[in-house]
């Protein structure tokens, strides 16, 4: 499963939609279930919440075995 965080943004979103079209299991996280809806109804995963948040990060979060998108901008 590929986990893919900043999924609604510009890159994240390209590359889910690569992946879902490929039909590679995917899970995207992002801040908001309504914008993450659209990769949902494609067949994602989805995980919702602040990645600032340490316990969101590790809480019931299956670590990727292929690979994963980190947002491009450090986390202040």
């Amino acid at each position: 499963m590929y986990v893919i965080m900043g999924a609604t943004g510009n890159i994240g979103s390209k590359l889910a939609n690569i992946l879902l079209d490929k039909r590679e299991k995917v899970k995207v996280i992002g801040r908001s279930a309504e914008q993450l809806k659209p990769f949902v109804d494609r067949g994602a995963a989805t995980a919702v919440g602040e990645v600032s948040n340490v316990g969101f990060l590790t809480h019931d979060q299956n670590p990727s075995n292929e690979g994963a998108l980190h947002p491009s901008h450090p986390l202040s």
